[in-house]
């Protein structure tokens, strides 16, 4: 699937791109680097934006409660925040399916139940194209992926997995170019950069990437990128454990 040399110009391996530790941060291990927690919650756009409208809200309301304790109540009802529309609380119901723990068979037929009946896919993949070299010949499918990918639905699985690869080609390139002393800049760096993509959300992609590329029936899935992330242990556990299951998910109908 990943069509690049295991060893740099210099004779040194290239890293896993699920394994590696380098200064730039481990998809293992927290990024020093980032305030964030290594793992944020993906939210699609419409949810996002309801967050965003409380958070607002409730800053807003913060100054407001502060003024009218030391200034008192004169004027001060016409210029309340207006509580967002939206109600937050049903965030929580959207998500209750997800919260149950699952595993082995149990597991299986969940994701069994949730395979789409068609396969939609923008992204295109990294093994139609040659070899790569450097990182400004993949830089145009990186941009251009990831256009695709926010305009995608959120339960398009397939275009997730197939982004997560150019991240991962993309990641050994740039390891391998820094290595040289071709660039300076930390992955995280040139990614924001020149891709505008966060770093946590391109380490989800790539670790997702990673443990299903080899699943092709993992692209049916009619769920979204973030249960599947949480999921992802236990899906591990599962392909790992049970041959049967793991020989189903590698059929590609």
């Amino acid at each position: 699937m990943v069509i690049m040399s295991r060893q740099s110009n210099n004779g040194s391996p290239v890293p896993s791109p699920i394994d590696i530790d380098t200064p730039d941060g481990s998809i293992l291990g927290a990024d020093l680097t980032d305030n964030e927690t290594q793992y944020t919650y993906q939210w699609n756009e419409k949810q996002q934006q309801l967050i965003n409208d409380y958070k607002k809200y409730h800053y807003e309301m913060m100054f407001f409660v502060d003024e009218l304790e030391k200034d008192g109540p004169e004027g001060k009802s016409i210029n309340m925040p207006k509580k967002p529309k939206g109600d937050l609380s049903r965030l929580l119901g959207d998500h209750k399916q997800m919260s149950k723990l699952l595993s082995g068979k149990h597991l299986h037929k969940y994701l069994v139940e949730k395979r789409a009946t068609q396969d939609i896919v923008t992204c295109p993949k990294v093994s139609d194209f040659g070899l790569f070299t450097s990182l400004e010949n993949i830089l145009e499918y990186l941009k251009s992926g990831y256009e695709g990918l926010k305009k995608q639905n959120s339960t398009s699985i397939a275009v997730c997995i197939d982004y997560g690869d150019w991240l991962n080609v993309a990641f050994q390139l740039h390891y391998i170019e820094k290595l040289a002393g071709k660039i300076s800049v930390t992955w995280k760096e040139w990614l924001k950069a020149n891709v505008d993509i966060q770093d946590s959300y391109a380490r989800k992609l790539r670790e997702v990437a990673e443990l299903l590329g080899k699943y092709p029936k993992f692209r049916t899935l009619g769920l979204p990128f973030s249960e599947i992330y949480q999921r992802r242990k236990q899906i591990k556990a599962m392909l790992e454990t049970d041959r049967n299951v793991a020989q189903y998910w590698q059929q590609a109908n």
